[in-house]
C-alpha cells in the first residue's frame, strides 16, 4: 500500500465537545478536530447534555458513555483506509490490460 500523503500514525482522541447543537466533535492528539452530525449516533443524540459530558476514551479510539451502552470506535468517525481509499473506476481494468 502506498501510504505517501496519508498520515501512518494511529490517531487518538484525546476528548470531545459537543460546542454546537447537533455535532460531536472529536479532538485529536495530532490536533485534527473530527465532527459529526450527532443524527448519525441515535444513542448519543439520545443524552442529555449532562449525561453527554459523563464519556471516557479507551485506547485512545474507542468512546465510552456512562448511560449509553454502545461501544463507539473512532473508525465510526473517520472510515477505515477500505472504505475511504480513492480508487479509480478504471484500476482494475487498466491493470488486466497492461498484464495482457
Amino acid at each position: 500500500m502506498n501510504d505517501f500523503g496519508f498520515k501512518t500514525g494511529k490517531p487518538e482522541i484525546k476528548r470531545i465537545t459537543f460546542q454546537k447543537r447537533d455535532l460531536i466533535t472529536l479532538h485529536l492528539e495530532d490536533g485534527r478536530q473530527i465532527s459529526a452530525p450527532l443524527d448519525n449516533f441515535p444513542g448519543i443524540a439520545a443524552l442529555s447534555p449532562g449525561q453527554r459530558r459523563q464519556y471516557h476514551v479507551a485506547d485512545g479510539d474507542i468512546i465510552l458513555f456512562r448511560d449509553d451502552d454502545e461501544v463507539y470506535h473512532i473508525e465510526d468517525f473517520l472510515g477505515t483506509y477500505e472504505t475511504n481509499a480513492y480508487k479509480s473506476p478504471g484500476a482494475t481494468q487498466n491493470r488486466a490490460m497492461v498484464a495482457a
